[in-house]
């Protein structure tokens, strides 16, 4: 549903496109039939009488722009002026549906959803209006909110009755834990529906995901380099690693194989390569359970591979580099663009990001046993409510409700070793910033942090202090050795 209409124009407007286009049939008499019903049970007994669903909705248009005209000259300007009279209620919507099951029988059974996005815009008035209609809307349709994770809403009702969960809706999280493997297959399930339904809608050829996107399974660092880098993170020198059992090689390959290749193609004797994704699997997972995401990375891999000219061929294949150039594509713009889409701290929250970032990436390529580590842990974030830590709450707040940050709900990350220490929250770093942060989407560690080391990179005059401050927290002290032993207890024979 459009926010500059509403529901009886959005289904109207629907059954008059599928009409045009002979999507449905509905000869002139039956439109007609449904035009001059819906009019009377919108307007009541008129002179003039719409032939066409065109026509009505020419008249609806006319309605709200007198309401509009109505609100200005009363609200704004103090005048008095006659006030329009139309009946746009719930009941309404429900008797308008009722006509179209009724004078179009192949609707007779069809279920009609009202969706609304942006739910988070809304005033509190407005979310008590559409809590109304979720509450009664049933069994003649059913309404479909869309709203932003870390934005309130409000449970009450224009009748006073309270909007229950589980009771009168269910609320369903659209961002897939990509780590949670039953998540995870489903999230995959769901972008093969999607591609499914595109290449039919499109009379393209349907071809599996593996062949749609094929991946490159090619080496993507020199051989060598890359022992090195896994002898350093195995705590060893180059021989010793070398005179390992293949078995033990091939465990530490596994263990620390990822973080290698970052540490090559972005360390000192690396290339400044940028670090390659393909496959559905790549993609699927770098999208971090957002199907947009997913989507931008296709469309852009499509428009790298064929252009703007139709495919030669029904057979669609997106070449790996294809991909991976769409991948930190869609990476970089995500990240840039916050700047003009979040508004009044869009700015603020992208540098915010890029510092994270940095200290991320210097922890990849330097900690000796936890280089994957862009889950951020805040240690005592029952500082987050105080006042010097109003920006820095608002950050991760505003970076919650953009998709920035993904969290667990606000429920703590995982249990304190004593039940008196304070609970820490946890917040991911979506992995569509992983690329163009050269930071690894595997957030296999947690990165410890202070509320007062973070709110620093919030603040101007402190960011470079704060940066050089968090960096040195990322690799432990030569006294701290307890990470390190945890890690060596995995590797005894080393």
């Amino acid at each position: 549903m459009s926010q500059n209409r509403g529901p009886l124009q959005s289904v109207l407007s629907e059954i008059a496109f599928c009409v045009t286009h002979n999507l449905l049939s509905c000869d002139r008499a039956t439109e007609k039939a449904l035009a001059d019903s819906v009019h009377s049970a919108l307007f009541g007994e008129a002179s003039t009488r719409p032939h066409s669903i065109e026509e009505l909705l020419d008249a609806l248009a006319d309605t709200h722009r007198e309401i509009a005209n109505f609100i200005r000259r009363r609200f704004i300007y103090g005048e008095n002026p006659a006030v329009p009279i139309a009946t746009f209620d719930l009941e309404c919507l429900k008797r308008v549906i009722s006509l179209i099951r009724r004078l179009i029988p192949v609707l007779a059974d069809s279920m009609f959803v009202v969706l609304l996005d942006e739910y988070e815009n809304l005033f509190p008035y407005q979310q008590r209006v559409v809590n109304g209609f979720v509450k009664f809307a049933p069994p003649e349709f059913s309404v479909k909110i869309a709203k932003k994770l870390g934005s309130a809403d409000i449970s009450g009702t224009t009748t006073g009755q309270e909007l229950q969960e589980t009771h009168d809706y269910t609320r369903l999280t659209l961002v897939y834990d990509v780590e949670d493997s039953s998540q995870l297959s489903a999230y995959h399930d769901l972008l093969k529906h999607i591609l499914a339904n595109i290449f039919r809608s499109e009379g393209l050829k349907e071809v599996s995901v593996t062949e749609l996107l094929p991946e490159d399974t090619s080496p993507e660092v020199d051989e060598d380099k890359l022992l090195i880098e896994l002898a350093k993170l195995s705590r060893t020198d180059l021989d010793t690693f070398q005179a390992l059992p293949e078995d033990k090689k091939r465990e530490r390959r596994t263990y620390y194989g990822e973080a290698a290749i970052y540490r090559v193609l972005y360390g000192r004797r690396g290339q400044r390569r940028e670090k390659r994704f393909s496959g559905f699997q790549d993609l699927a997972f770098i999208s971090s359970g957002v199907i947009r995401y997913f989507q931008e990375m296709l469309g852009v891999a499509y428009h790298l591979t064929y252009g703007s000219a139709p495919p030669t061929t029904n057979a669609i294949l997106l070449p790996p580099d294809k991909q991976s150039q769409a991948v930190q594509f869609v990476s970089e713009h995500n990240l840039t663009t916050l700047s003009r889409n979040v508004e009044t701290y869009g700015e603020a929250l992208k540098y915010f990001i890029l510092d994270l970032g940095d200290c991320l990436r210097y922890k990849l390529q330097k900690h000796g046993s936890e280089p994957e580590a862009a889950r951020l842990t805040i240690e005592d974030p029952e500082l987050l409510d105080q006042p010097d830590m109003a920006l820095l709450k608002r950050l991760l707040d505003v970076g919650v409700r953009e998709g920035v940050f993904q969290t667990k709900e606000g429920r703590p990350a995982f249990k304190p070793k004593h039940s008196s220490d304070p609970q820490p929250s946890e917040f991911n770093l979506s992995r569509i910033y992983a690329p163009v942060l050269q930071i690894s989407p595997r957030l296999r560690w947690r990165t410890r942090v202070g509320c007062k080391a973070l709110v620093g990179l919030a603040i101007p005059d402190r960011r470079s202090e704060a940066l050089r401050h968090l960096k040195g927290q990322m690799i432990p002290s030569q006294t701290d050795k307890k990470v390190i032993n945890e890690r060596d207890s995995l590797f005894k024979d080393l």
